[in-house]
């Protein structure tokens, strides 16, 4: 593995049969030093031959002020203090807006603890996401060096699926977690919400004060949106610290999948958050991008606050327990960092925003958990809650491979597109490729009312991979001259009946926990994919695109299955889903919320554990149910919904 990109550091070390373009870029960011951090960019490619370009692409995306956020960084805390007032574990959305929102008022002193490092500068750059993360691109079915274990991501795996993903490596699959400032956020792309019925059906399970009237109001807080022209203000804000906008860039090919949806007879929508009337559609979507390079989190809610006293950040830091007093009452944190543990004490609470799989794990280890589990590895029960780690959900998806036959497969990782994004912050690197673009659909099982809309299509393509050359003509294959481009596009089923869960190994927190998924395991799901299949079909068969792209889609047999199964019969493609299962990853509901009343609900809902003191959950783990989008910006109006409950509680006490 390369471990360093070269000995490149400056653009005045390029090579002079390198355009002059990299000795232009302004090496100048003022008094602001920042310390490297890696990996380095060319760290993610497969050989040495891609090392001399991608390192000056390395060198040119760290030296952009803006991009790199060289003057804006948190400088984190190496050694805690001895008692905070609060303790906020993990800096995703739900952490990130919490702690933010609390040390805002300068009344209470915030530690915050993130297991994962600072993140590099190149992830800043919404299409570079993939070279840092261990397993989307090989269930996407991307052939790129894009699949390696990476510091930046837990690397977790699920046991092996007794139903899905049998034609993977010991039938696993990678569950890809963000670990750094800002968790998932430093490689989100879609600022898609929930339906309106997703929170009022969470009201109606007995969680008070979670309806979408009584949560719209967080959802705006937190947004600063750019779209002005796009959206409506009564459902979107334009004062919070995370700006919201589009991407300065679509593919060409955006506009015609667009058009062609709207020739199938599809519904259309400038904005699925839009409230009752952005319930279905194709849309382009909205995402948290801001002058053309991403804005995490911990860089909206955290980075404002870094000359603040009152909030103290120590990264590369793991919690591995909470303690409890003899009453139940959480008092302080026990984690470590560079190998050495400190324990922690928190004189008012504890705050878990870890994820819907640390969250539990954390629970679990700490004694908070099913009684037989934690007795069965050996760890004293601090009470005995049977829901911890139980009920995990996600969105589940079948991905499908369309020739372009019309197109070469170039890579569009060159020189030009380079040039474009430094001088404008635009062009393919300022993008996703077509992940920007999405659709929320009904099935032929959705409720009649298609208010409840059960799929999403998502797509993908166009994305810039690692290049040797940095030449426009370099085909992403040059050992398959002929190659069609290909995009992909996967129908995913939003309200599955699957449910998975977490537990453990042992009581110590750096044993990965046990994770399955149970993917596909009810027979309903599996009818709603078919459907979901069945209408991208439809869509993809469109005369227009065909004609334009030469768009086919790409046959394959899954395996077995066609050859057991009739090409193209409800079989085939039920085999072919439970063969090539595509994980979305929007893990929740593992410490589901739910009244006291609901044996297996880990929180009430105000976000407090039940049976002990004194310690809350805000991050996705809690929702009592999956959403019908995406599901970032909803933990993270779960986070400033938590702040709001923690400031009430608490403002008046000394």
């Amino acid at each position: 593995m390369i471990q360093s990109p070269a000995r490149i550091t400056s653009a005045k070390e390029v090579p002079r049969n390198f355009p002059r373009i990299f000795e232009k870029n302004n090496m100048s960011c003022g008094n602001c030093h920042a310390t490297y951090l890696g990996p380095p960019l060319p760290a993610a490619c497969p050989g040495a031959s891609y090392l001399m370009f991608m390192s000056l692409v390395d060198v040119v995306i760290r030296n952009m002020c803006d991009v790199a956020e060289t003057c804006e960084r948190v400088t984190p805390k190496t050694k805690p203090e001895d008692e905070y007032d609060f303790i906020v574990i993990g800096t995703g959305p739900g952490g990130s807006a919490t702690a933010g929102r609390l040390a805002d008022l300068k009344k209470w002193k915030i530690l915050v603890l993130e297991a994962g490092p600072d993140v590099p500068p190149p992830m800043n750059i919404p299409v570079l996401t993939s070279p840092y993360d261990t397993g989307t691109g090989v269930e996407w079915g991307i052939s790129s060096p894009f699949n390696k274990t990476s510091p930046l991501d837990w690397g977790y795996k699920t046991e092996p699926e007794s139903v899905a993903y049998q034609g993977y490596p010991e039938k696993r699959c990678t569950w890809t977690r963000g670990k750094g400032l800002g968790g998932c956020t430093s490689a989100t792309e879609g600022y898609v919400r929930g339906i309106p019925r997703d929170f009022d059906d969470w009201a109606a399970m007995g969680n008070e004060g979670w309806s979408y009237k009584e949560m719209l109001p967080f959802f705006k807080r937190s947004e600063r949106n750019a779209d002005k022209h796009l959206v409506d203000e009564k459902y979107h804000g334009f004062e919070g610290p995370l700006t919201i906008g589009r991407y300065n860039y679509a593919p060409p090919m955006n506009d015609d999948l667009l058009l062609a949806a709207k020739q199938e007879g599809f519904p259309m929508t400038d904005d699925l958050n839009n409230g009752e009337d952005g319930i279905v559609g194709f849309t382009t979507m909205q995402s948290n991008v801001k002058n053309g390079h991403r804005q995490t989190v911990a860089n909206a809610f955290l980075s404002p606050l870094r000359n603040n006293p009152y909030l103290h950040i120590m990264i590369n830091s793991t919690a591995s327990k909470i303690i409890f007093d003899s009453n139940k009452t959480a008092t302080a944190v026990r984690f470590v960092y560079k190998n050495k543990t400190f324990t922690v004490k928190a004189k008012k609470e504890i705050i878990l925003a870890g994820g819907t799989i640390n969250t539990p794990h954390i629970l679990l280890v700490s004694g908070v958990g099913p009684m037989e589990t934690l007795r069965n590895v050996g760890i004293d029960v601090v009470h005995d809650l049977p829901g911890v780690g139980i009920n995990l959900t996600d969105h589940v998806s079948l991905g499908l491979v369309y020739n372009l036959n019309k197109m070469k497969d170039f890579n569009e990782m060159s020189f030009q597109n380079v040039k474009w994004y430094k001088d404008k912050r635009g062009g393919p690197l300022s993008a996703p490729g077509l992940r920007q673009l999405l659709a929320r659909l009904n099935s032929k099982y959705a409720e009649p009312s298609g208010k409840n809309p059960d799929l999403l299509l998502m797509f993908l393509g166009f994305i810039p991979k690692c290049s040797r050359t940095g030449s426009s003509n370099e085909l992403e294959d040059p050992s398959h001259p002929n190659e069609p481009a290909t995009i992909r596009i996967a129908p995913a089923i939003l309200h599955p009946e699957s449910r998975g869960y977490i537990s453990i190994k042992s009581a110590d927190l750096f044993e990965k926990p046990i994770m399955v998924a149970n993917y596909l395991t009810s027979p309903n799901d599996q009818k709603v994919l078919l459907d979901g299949i069945r209408i991208l079909q439809k869509y993809a068969n469109n005369s227009y695109l065909k004609e334009k792209y030469g768009m086919e889609l790409n046959k394959t047999n899954y395996g077995d299955c066609g050859i057991i199964h009739e090409y193209d019969s409800d079989e085939f493609w039920i085999c072919a889903m439970k063969y090539k299962t595509l994980a979305c990853k929007h893990l929740t509901s593992s410490c589901r919320m739910g009244p006291s009343s609901d044996k297996y609900a880990v929180v009430d809902s105000k976000l407090r554990v039940y049976g002990v003191k004194r310690l809350r959950i805000v991050d996705a783990s809690v929702m009592p149910r999956t959403i019908s989008a995406y599901t970032f910006s909803t933990t993270l109006a779960i986070g400033e919904k938590g702040a709001d409950l923690i400031k009430k509680e608490w403002m008046n006490e000394t």
